[in-house]
């Protein structure tokens, strides 16, 4: 019998090997659920389904933002997680309509009403509509592009910081909801 230690060809788990399986686990796991996402413009195939799934904003919200589309005045944009409705968000092409912040952002699209369902959310669906909302201004030739956060959704803002907006000192706008709850919104910018 020998006094030196037994050598191993297994590899040594020091905790390491454990944290670098899990963060490249969770890169292909992001990887294949955005295989999964896909983000079109929205057609009128599509609105009941909205109607139905995503009810949002005033009546005929989904076919007004259609409309708009139509004449040429914005992007609405529809994402699914396979078959399934997601999301979806609007790229509005003359810049903001709130007054606040139009003259600051005349000529900047503003990716506005971007929702994702609450089942959904932490998937990578917002990522996805944001992306597809930089493509489609940069598509369309804007080196810019903004968009409203709430100060009550700090998510949202961590995730279009992480997508490189940034804030620019603009004008806040106040919002006051039907119940007379009020908060403001901030302007963030991102250059394309």
């Amino acid at each position: 019998m020998s006094d030196s230690p037994e050598v191993s060809n297994e590899p040594v788990n020091n905790g390491l090997n454990t944290k670098l399986t899990s963060e490249l686990k969770g890169i292909q796991n992001e990887k294949e659920r955005a295989q999964e996402i896909s983000v079109k413009e929205v057609t009128a195939k599509d609105l009941l389904e909205l109607d139905r799934i995503m009810p949002f904003g005033p009546k005929n919200y989904h076919q007004e933002r259609l409309k708009m589309q139509q004449d040429g005045k914005s992007v609405y944009l529809i994402a699914r997680n396979g078959t399934e409705l997601a999301g979806h968000a609007e790229l509005i092409l003359g810049g903001p309509k709130e007054s606040e912040v139009k003259e600051s952002l005349s000529d900047i699209p503003e990716i506005n009403g971007a929702e994702v369902r609450p089942e959904m959310q932490s998937n990578g669906i917002g990522t996805q509509i944001i992306l597809a909302a930089e493509q489609a201004a940069r598509e369309k030739g804007y080196k810019q592009i903004c968009l409203g956060v709430s100060e009550k959704n700090p998510r949202a803002r961590a995730l279009y910081e992480r997508l490189g907006y940034t804030a620019r000192n603009l004008p806040r706008r106040s919002v006051t909801t039907q119940s007379g709850e009020q908060f403001s919104v901030e302007y963030l910018v991102k250059d394309l």
